[in-house]
């Protein structure tokens, strides 16, 4: 997505779905619901409590400051350019106001860039986060400091390593090493392979449905 100028010039609503496109591609479509954030009731009606996980709830706070930083330079740009003031600012009230901007947009680029999710991901690394928070929520992983772990009762690696290779595109080589670190597992890679090799002849795993299932969520 488009990097926002110093100067921009936008509505409180413009700016809201510039932050949501901006949470998206940084951490995934579930970053827009608040249940990836807090616990719920069993209806869903109600949030109560933070959900554990040191990078998650890091997740949440550079979220909060970030839309804090952006909020406050729309301020300021709304100043400078004479919006909901009475009287021309001063040479000096611009001065001031015009350095506190660049402090502010150098924190907020520093908060972006701040570690490698902030950059865009393929599009489906963007997917696979989405649907592994689904799969968080419905008990089939678990979120960890380092990204997830699978719950062994209700996931068996084979399923896992199917459920990984529904978002390689054609022809891509399953990336062993970085899924085997993201997941706390080993020979993920091999585990898939076995699964063209199966008796059936279909590459699906024993109890393939519930993945199948998650994936049209």
């Amino acid at each position: 997505m488009d990097k926002l100028p110093i100067d921009f010039d936008m509505t409180m609503k413009e700016l809201s779905e510039w932050i949501d496109n901006w949470k998206v591609e940084r951490y995934g479509k579930d970053s827009l619901n608040p249940e990836r954030y807090y616990n719920t009731s069993e209806d869903g009606r109600f949030l109560y409590g933070v959900r554990e996980g040191e990078s998650l709830n890091r997740e949440k706070a550079d979220i909060e400051k970030g839309v804090q930083l952006l909020v406050q330079i729309k301020n300021i740009n709304d100043k400078l350019c004479g919006k909901g003031i009475s009287q021309h600012l001063q040479w000096q009230e611009r001065e001031n106001l015009e350095r506190e901007r660049e402090t502010l947009y150098k924190e907020f680029t520093e908060l972006v860039q701040s570690s490698p999710d902030a950059a865009a991901p393929e599009p489906q690394q963007g997917e696979l986060l989405y649907y592994c928070n689904i799969a968080v929520r419905m008990g089939y992983l678990e979120k960890t400091a380092t990204g997830y772990k699978r719950n062994k009762g209700m996931m068996s690696k084979a399923q896992l390593a199917y459920f990984l290779g529904r978002f390689l595109n054609q022809d891509e080589t399953f990336p062993e090493s970085k899924y085997n670190n993201m997941f706390g597992e080993n020979r993920l890679g091999k585990a898939l392979s076995q699964l063209a090799d199966n008796k059936n002849g279909d590459g699906k795993p024993r109890g393939y449905e519930i993945i199948d299932e998650l994936l049209i969520m």
